[in-house]
């Protein structure tokens, strides 16, 4: 972890020392894909059919913040160290009006290195490797009118790593300014180990669709 803030300051010092500062911010949110998820074996799907789940409401949303440097050469490709929160919600409630309901809400923090590459002046390709640290949470709350109510939860830290993937289009291009908003999908996996051992490990996937600020400077001779 400290290796990553210290790779991080050394990219940011190299980007003002030589003026080939890049940098974008965004935030976005997509749909949580029970499916995609596993805790152990299981995935999130598994558990909501094993109790039979009515109506439910799953999102997520995500963030982030990416500075570096480039391009190179003249060539449009940047070096750049990231920081990225992602948070999942699924909220279900039980069918065949049993007082049961079940809650996932998982936050994901990771921080990495990676890079942003233009293959043409409105497409931005991008993609990193980072270590993650998520807050692990689901409940299943149990309710009566007689009674108060009974929590079953899981409330624990997980750490390990995460992979990301996105294609976006810059509009900033049409009018080739160094500041630019671009529409981004991103896609994001996250493979965590429960630090009490007590499930196992914890994959999830995660596509969002973010708005971005971007800031950068561009090859004098390409574009």
């Amino acid at each position: 972890m400290k290796k990553l803030f210290v790779l991080g300051f050394f990219f940011i010092s190299l980007s003002i020392y030589a003026q080939g500062f890049y940098f974008d911010v965004g935030f976005g949110f997509g749909p949580t894909i029970k499916g995609w998820t596993k805790i152990g074996d299981s995935s999130i799907n598994d558990i909501l059919d094993s109790v039979d789940t009515g109506d439910d409401t799953s999102i997520g949303v995500c963030g982030e913040l990416k500075i570096g440097y480039g391009p190179f050469r003249n060539v449009p490709l940047y070096f750049v160290a990231g920081l990225t929160g992602i948070s999942q919600f699924v909220d279900s409630d039980v069918k065949n009006n049993l007082p049961v309901t079940y809650r996932y809400s998982p936050l994901s923090v990771t921080s990495g290195l990676g890079f942003v590459f233009y293959p043409l002046p409105a497409i931005q390709l991008g993609s990193s490797i980072s270590y993650a640290n998520t807050w692990f949470y689901h409940s299943f709350d149990m309710r009566s009118d007689f009674a108060p109510t009974l929590t079953l939860e899981t409330d624990v830290f997980m750490t390990g790593l995460s992979w990301n993937a996105s294609l976006a289009f810059d509009i900033g291009a049409l009018w080739k300014a160094k500041s630019s908003v671009l529409i981004s999908v991103n896609y994001y996996y996250i493979n965590n180990m429960f630090d009490d051992g007590s499930l196992g490990d914890w994959k999830s996937s995660f596509v969002g669709v973010l708005i971005k600020y971007a800031y950068r400077q561009k090859p004098k001779y390409l574009f």
